[in-house]
């Protein structure tokens, strides 16, 4: 089919990387004249593995073009993905005004194209409140296309569950499909976008469909602070965390699944905390009492000043510290509320000598809310980073966020070295264990 994709940060390559691997013809569109050189040339603007593999083939294959507008590029399409960027408002709630500048140019696109064509399915895959597609996405539609859905364009909302690092393989096997739709079967299963995927697909209401995207991730991250909580709790009562956890997990009938229980590092990136501030943020429109979501938030943060509280214990004030990682998790250049550049904030402002190496973070092509995160909080980001850590004269203590063995074996093994993205048994100390209710574990009560 005929397709484009508004958008190409790290869903609208995805997207646009798997239709053209499933020889859809694929036009991507984005404001940013990087990204859309970079995708035209058939390489992916964002650090995630296989996409530029998958769009070489596709522009080699002819089925890849991109461009900076839509213009005429919705003539001949059958189907338009939305994915542009929500971001957190200031308010908490979910910042729709890239999804009302897309919708708008959709609408003006969808005014002037020929008749007699099959109606145009724009599916918006961004992360939306409940009542958006009704009350926003819509009428923004009707507005600048001048006609009602149904005959010309047919609006859908498709949720993505993608993962940063594991894109690809999320979108070719998802753990369902959802489908939100102005009745049952208006989208038509997306012309058969997904007839080849082997998962039950859900056609529900928009307003059902947009709240699951954010109930996910607001569990998600739930489960992140409440694995490293049971974490911490193991270290200071001389627990071996990994065993507790191993035997937690091991029940697949009550505790659900593996995924995010691992105590590690705090929850961050573009997802996770920006949709659990807006399922906060909706819950207080409502006027719905939400404690445990809110303490979600304050659990992530002081684990991060766990981890900060772990180096600092590690060293002295003013040592020189080599932090390897700054992304918030490994395989990916995605720096948004990454607890590793708060991380290396607080080292800075606490005094210490910082030097930052991440192989896929250069610090020349951070574009969009990835530069605005990271010059929020590393203004100086530029002469903090090196290519090269092995060449570094002096290192006090190496910080791993992400483990990268092979660069670590070129290292001195006799520098000291703290794994900030774990909370393992090396932890554990043997002096901090204690009874409930006082009694030493060497001095029981008789």
């Amino acid at each position: 089919m005929r397709t484009v994709v508004c958008g190409l940060g790290y869903v609208g390559s995805t997207v646009a990387a798997c239709l053209v691997e499933a020889r859809h013809d694929v036009t991507g569109i984005d404001i940013d004249p990087w990204k859309v050189e970079r995708v035209a040339a058939g390489v992916s603007p964002v650090a995630e593995p296989r996409i530029s593999e998958l769009l070489t083939r596709g522009m080699r294959a002819g089925r890849l073009r991109a461009a900076r507008a839509i213009d005429r590029h919705l003539d001949n399409a059958d189907i338009v993905f939305v994915c542009v960027s929500t971001p957190t408002a200031a308010d908490g709630g979910l910042d729709l005004r890239a999804i009302g500048a897309a919708t708008a140019e959709i609408g003006r696109a969808i005014r002037n194209r020929p008749t007699g064509m099959r109606p145009l399915l724009v599916v918006y895959r961004s992360t939306l409140p409940p009542r958006t597609m009704e009350d926003f996405v819509i009428p923004l539609l009707v507005e600048h296309a001048g006609a009602e859905p149904g005959p010309t364009y047919e609006p859908v909302f498709n949720p993505e569950f993608l993962r940063e690092a594991s894109a690809i393989e999320d979108f070719l096997a998802p753990s369902r499909i959802v489908i939100g739709e102005r009745y049952r079967g208006a989208s038509q299963r997306l012309y058969g976008i997904y007839e080849k995927i082997d998962a039950p697909v859900f056609e529900l209401s928009f307003r059902a469909a947009e709240m699951i995207k954010m109930c996910d991730n607001s569990f998600h991250a739930l489960k992140v602070a409440y694995g490293n909580e049971v974490g911490r709790v193991c270290i200071d009562a001389g627990i071996d965390p990994d065993e507790v956890i191993e035997a937690f997990l091991a029940d697949r009938k009550l505790n659900i699944s593996t995924a995010y229980l691992r105590p590690g590092s705090p929850f961050g990136g573009s997802c996770l905390p920006k949709d659990l501030r807006a399922m906060i943020r909706l819950a207080q429109v409502h006027g719905t009492n939400v404690p445990v979501m809110r303490s979600t938030l304050e659990s992530n943060d002081v684990h991060k000043d766990y981890m900060f509280e772990r180096v600092r214990s590690a060293t002295w004030s003013g040592a020189r510290i080599l932090l390897m990682g700054l992304s918030f998790k490994p395989n990916t250049d995605d720096l948004r509320e990454s607890p590793y550049v708060d991380l290396a904030a607080s080292l800075l402002a606490a005094g210490y000598e910082l030097r930052i190496y991440d192989p896929l973070i250069d610090e020349r092509l951070v574009h969009g809310l990835n530069r605005h995160y990271l010059e929020s909080r590393l203004p100086g980001i530029k002469s903090l980073m090196v290519q090269d850590p092995a060449a570094i004269e002096e290192i006090d203590l190496i910080v791993m966020a992400h483990s990268d063995d092979s660069m670590l074996r070129r290292l001195d093994p006799m520098i000291p070295r703290i794994n900030v993205g774990r909370i393992d048994r090396s932890l554990v100390r043997a002096d901090r264990i204690t009874m409930p209710f006082g009694e030493t574990a060497d001095a029981p009560a008789e």
